[in-house]
C-alpha cells in the first residue's frame, strides 16, 4: 500500500474512534449532564437516544447518496456536519440544545459510519480487505470499551463541556480522506 493510503486508513480510523467514543461517553456522563443543566436524569437519556435513532436511521440513507454524489464527498460532509454540531454539544448552554446538536451528531456519525467500510474496500487491495475490515472492528470494539473509561476521566479533571470537544477537531483529518478515493481503487 502507498503512503497516502495509510494516511486515508489513518484517517478512517481516527475519525470512527473519535464518533464511538463520542457515542459512547455520553452514557456514564448523564448525572453529570443532568447536574450541570439542572434537569432530570431521566430528561438526560434523550442525549443518547436521539444520537443513536438519529445513526440508525441515517445509516441507509447515507450509503445510497454514495451512489448519487460520490464516495467522498458523502463520508467528508458526514465528517463536517459530526464536527460542528460536536462544537455545538460542548457549547450548548441547555438540554434542547444539546438534544439537538446530538441529533445533527448523529446524522453525521451515520455518514462516516456507513461509507468507512466502502472507503476501506475501495482502498484495499483485494486479498488484504479482510485486514482493513479486522483493523476498523478492532478500533470500533476498542472505542467503545474504552468510552466510559475516558468519560470518567474527562469528567474527574473537567466539565461536560469537554466530553463533546474531544471530536471538534476532526476537520484536520479531513483533507487525507478527502482526495479522489476512488483513484485508489483496489489491485488483485
Amino acid at each position: 500500500m502507498t503512503p497516502q493510503r495509510h494516511w486515508v486508513i489513518a484517517c478512517i480510523l481516527l475519525a470512527t474512534t473519535l464518533t464511538n467514543l463520542d457515542a459512547a461517553i455520553a452514557n456514564i456522563a448523564l448525572p453529570s449532564i443532568a447536574h450541570s443543566l439542572d434537569t432530570s436524569e431521566a430528561a438526560t437519556i434523550w442525549i443518547v437516544n436521539i444520537y443513536q435513532l438519529a445513526a440508525a436511521v441515517c445509516l441507509l440513507p447515507a450509503a445510497s447518496l454514495d451512489e448519487i454524489f460520490g464516495l467522498t464527498r458523502i463520508y467528508s460532509s458526514g465528517l463536517v456536519v459530526f464536527t460542528l454540531a460536536s462544537l455545538a454539544c460542548a457549547l450548548s448552554a441547555n438540554l434542547e440544545v444539546l438534544i439537538a446538536a446530538r441529533l445533527i451528531q448523529g446524522i453525521g456519525g451515520a455518514g462516516v459510519a456507513a461509507l468507512s467500510p466502502a472507503i476501506i474496500r475501495s482502498i484495499y487491495p483485494r486479498h488484504l480487505v479482510g485486514d482493513g475490515f479486522a483493523a476498523l472492528a478492532l478500533v470500533f470494539a476498542a472505542s467503545a470499551a474504552l468510552g466510559p473509561t475516558i468519560a470518567a476521566w474527562i469528567l474527574s479533571v473537567a466539565s461536560r463541556h469537554w466530553l463533546f470537544s474531544s471530536t471538534a477537531d476532526l476537520p484536520h483529518h479531513r483533507p487525507a480522506v478527502s482526495g479522489d478515493v476512488t483513484s485508489h481503487s483496489r489491485r488483485s
